[in-house]
């Protein structure tokens, strides 16, 4: 009689491959959540910048000596999906230019966040 070659699955396999399945489904599991808030924060710094840059764009077409004495040097920016407290100060650079250096500011839950942009206004 010949006896067959192929055999089932053990349950010493199945409990093997069990365990590893729960250890690493997990890890599956955290690398996307922690992708997902990765990727949260990336858009909320480019929407703040975007916010940052406007407020220079805006500024560089006021006439230097307006900017350099002109109030106010804050105001709120309306972003793609929240609101931005932008405020900047200005440095002289010439006659007629200067560096403005906007600071962003936001608040993500309870945690504040800013970024600043510098610009030259001619």
């Amino acid at each position: 009689m010949k006896r067959s070659s192929t055999r089932g699955v053990g349950i010493v396999e199945v409990i093997v491959a069990l365990i590893i399945l729960s250890l690493a489904i997990p890890m599956v599991i955290g690398f996307s959540t922690t992708s997902k808030k990765v990727q949260v924060a990336a858009n909320e710094l480019e929407n703040a910048t975007a916010a940052a840059q406007a407020v220079i764009d805006s500024l560089a077409l006021t006439p230097a000596f307006m900017v350099e004495q002109g109030t106010p040097k804050s105001k709120t920016v309306q972003g793609p999906i929240r609101m931005y407290d932008a405020s900047w100060t200005y440095t002289p650079v010439g006659r007629h230019a200067g560096v403005v250096r906007v600071t962003v500011a936001w608040k993500q839950g309870n945690t504040p966040h800013s970024i600043v942009v510098a610009g030259e206004v001619p």
